[in-house]
């Protein structure tokens, strides 16, 4: 398991509403191998779509 610090754009469906966000990212090491993942956010308590190539 590991940590990053990213920034990320955090996009809201319903609203179209987005920011930029510092948060703390869970990998695992089956997750290096995707572009296009869905990780653990510790900062909002769920796992969130994460995109490596945008973020």
């Amino acid at each position: 398991m590991k940590i990053r610090e990213v920034l990320a754009t955090v996009k809201h469906c319903n609203s179209g509403w987005q920011e930029q966000k510092l948060v703390h990212i869970l990998f695992t090491d089956r997750d290096e191998k995707y572009q296009l993942l869905k990780p653990y956010c510790v900062e909002y308590g769920k796992n969130v779509i994460f995109s490596k190539t945008d973020n």
